[in-house]
C-alpha cells in the first residue's frame, strides 16, 4: 500500500491478483498484506470480498472444522512408509485451515461498512453461520472465539438488524445454552443482553425472558449436570445480575433491573435454585454465590420499586419452612 503514494509506481501484489482472471479467494487469503489493504479501503478489493460467493466462503472458513485424520488401525503394514507423507499433508492442511479462519475473521470483523451491509443482505448465509452453535459440545475454542468476534462486530454496527435476525432463529437460546461451558459463546450472549439499553437494542431482555433463559440456566444446577456445567451456569447468572444492577451505580456497563433478574427471584425459580442447593456439594456452593450476588448488586436500597433483596428473603423463608 505504501508504494502507491509519494510518486512511486510500484504495483502491490494485491493489485496484480485483482487484475487476474478467474481469481480464487484462497489466493487473496494467502497474501500477508490483505488485511492492511482492506483497512486502507481498497475499493476493488472490497468489491471482490463482498461478492456473495466469497462472503459465503469466508463465513464457512471461520467455522471450518479440522480435517479428520485417518485412523492408524485402518492402515495396512505396507502403508507405514507413506505415513510421514500423510501426516505432513495433514499438518499443512491444518495450518491452512487455521490461517484462513483467522484471515476470514479479520475480514468479516473489519471496519468496512460495505462488507457489513453485504453480510446483512445475505441472511441465509448468516443462518448457516449460526448453525455452528447447533453442533454438539464441545466447540473448538479458536473457532468459537472467531465466531463471537464476527458477530459482536455485526451487533455493534447493525444492532437492530442483528437482534431481529437473532430472534428469528428457531430454538436459538437452547442451542446457545448447550455450550454454557464455552466462555466465548457465553460472552456473545452476555453482549446481546447488554444491548438492551443501546440504540436499536430495546426489548432483547424481555424477549430472552419470554424464551425462559433463566429457568434453562437454573436447570444446569441439577445434580445430573457435571460440576463444570453447574459452575459455568452459575457464573453466567451472576454476570446477568451484575449488569442488571441499578444504572446509577455504573452508567456505562449496567442495564438496570429487568425482567430477567425479576424472573430469577420469582417463586418458581427460587424453588429450583434452593432445591438444587439442598442437594449439597457444588450446587450449594454455586447457589450461595448467586444469592450473594443478588444481595450485593440488587439490594432494595438501590432498587426500591422492585425490592429484589426483600423478595429473595421472602422466598427463602417460605421454602425453608
Amino acid at each position: 500500500m505504501f508504494w502507491r503514494f509519494g510518486g512511486y509506481s510500484n504495483v502491490s501484489t494485491i493489485d496484480t491478483l485483482l487484475d487476474k482472471q478467474n481469481l480464487k479467494l484462497e489466493e487473496l487469503l494467502e497474501e500477508s498484506d490483505l488485511i492492511q489493504e482492506l483497512k486502507s479501503h481498497h475499493t476493488k478489493l472490497i468489491e471482490v470480498l463482498r461478492d456473495d460467493d466469497n462472503l459465503h466462503a469466508l463465513l464457512q472458513y471461520v467455522i471450518a472444522p479440522p480435517a479428520k485424520s485417518a485412523a492408524s488401525s485402518e492402515k495396512a503394514p505396507e502403508d507405514d512408509d507413506e505415513e510421514p507423507a500423510v501426516d505432513q499433508e495433514q499438518d499443512e492442511s491444518e495450518k491452512k485451515r487455521l490461517k484462513y479462519a483467522y484471515v476470514a475473521c479479520e475480514i468479516l470483523s473489519c471496519e468496512t461498512w460495505s462488507i457489513t451491509e453485504a453480510l446483512m443482505a445475505n441472511t441465509q448465509y448468516l443462518t448457516e453461520f449460526w448453525d455452528f452453535l447447533r453442533k454438539p459440545p464441545s466447540l473448538e475454542p479458536l473457532q468459537a472465539g472467531y465466531f463471537t468476534k464476527v458477530n459482536e462486530c455485526l451487533l455493534e454496527k447493525k444492532t437492530e438488524d442483528m437482534l431481529d435476525f437473532f430472534k428469528s432463529l428457531p430454538d436459538i437460546v437452547p442451542a446457545i445454552l448447550q455450550h454454557v461451558d464455552c466462555p466465548m459463546v457465553m460472552d456473545l450472549l452476555l453482549k446481546i443482553i447488554s444491548l438492551d439499553k443501546a440504540e436499536g437494542g430495546a426489548g432483547i431482555v424481555d424477549w430472552l425472558h419470554s424464551q425462559d433463559l433463566i429457568p434453562m440456566l437454573l436447570a444446569n444446577l441439577s445434580p445430573d449436570c457435571n460440576s463444570s456445567t453447574q459452575t459455568s451456569a452459575g457464573d453466567f447468572l451472576k454476570a446477568i445480575i451484575t449488569i442488571s444492577a441499578n444504572a446509577a451505580q455504573d452508567q456505562q456497563s449496567c442495564i438496570g433491573p429487568n425482567s430477567l433478574t425479576r424472573q430469577l427471584v420469582s417463586e418458581s425459580c427460587m424453588e429450583t435454585l434452593i432445591s438444587a442447593m439442598l442437594q449439597g456439594g457444588n450446587p450449594l456452593t454455586v447457589g450461595v454465590g448467586i444469592v450473594i450476588e443478588v444481595i450485593r448488586k440488587n439490594n432494595s436500597d438501590y432498587d426500591p420499586k422492585v425490592g429484589l433483596l426483600q423478595i429473595l428473603r421472602q422466598r427463602v423463608m417460605i421454602l425453608s419452612i
